[in-house]
């Protein structure tokens, strides 16, 4: 994970209810931590955690951002592995109306 979003995570453990953080550039009020959380581990199959992170002082980078991400692998011919990433994103805009995207 850490080398395909370019962030190392720490206290990182596969294991359902685990926490760990990424760290990134920090924007406005928000320090860059973006906290996580394990919710569901197939081995080799799926692996998803929730990704929550910004501020409500902030607009666009920084904003908050509270998602469900999930990795799935997929075995391909030649032995390959893809994995398909989904998020499903909750976001508050402003005057508090909330979006939702697949």
């Amino acid at each position: 994970m850490g080398r395909w979003l370019g962030m190392e995570p720490a206290g990182f453990e596969a294991v359902v209810g685990g926490r760990f953080t990424y760290r990134t550039t920090p924007a406005g009020e928000w320090d860059g931590t973006i906290q996580c959380e394990v919710l569901d581990v197939i081995f080799n199959e799926r692996f998803v955690y929730s990704w929550k992170g910004g501020h409500e002082g902030n607009m666009g980078y920084g904003a908050p951002l509270d998602t469900v991400v999930t990795f799935t692998l997929k075995k391909v011919e030649g032995g390959t592995d893809r994995f398909p990433l989904a998020c499903a994103t909750s976001v508050r805009l402003i005057g508090g109306t909330a979006a939702s995207a697949p």
